[in-house]
């Protein structure tokens, strides 16, 4: 089960004239993150999101797989963040990104 703000997110990008191809993508990639990290969006932090890379990693998924999904992630909270204010931070930082 993904939360409503994965579905007020991708209502979001839709109106901003993203594909559908690109809003399902970002749905898929949220599914699977909040699969994992079963916690309301409120209360997420770094070191779930460290949890999740290390998950994907036991996966052996590639590094550019685990970029996109943490790219989905991060323009979540940044949609949280700036676009609606319920968030105070994004719990995604740049160093999550792998090289």
């Amino acid at each position: 089960m993904q939360p409503a703000e994965v579905e007020r997110f991708c209502k979001h990008l839709r109106n901003r004239g993203y594909s559908r191809h690109t809003v399902a993508s970002y749905a898929l990639d949220l599914q699977l993150f909040f699969a994992e990290i079963k916690k309301p969006v409120s209360r997420i932090t770094w070191r779930d999101i460290d949890h999740f890379i290390a998950q994907q990693h036991r996966q052996g998924l590639a590094a550019t797989t685990i970029n996109r999904r943490l790219h989905a992630v991060k323009r979540l909270f940044d949609y949280l963040v700036v676009e609606t204010e319920r968030l105070p931070a994004n719990p995604v930082k740049p160093s999550h990104f792998l090289k």
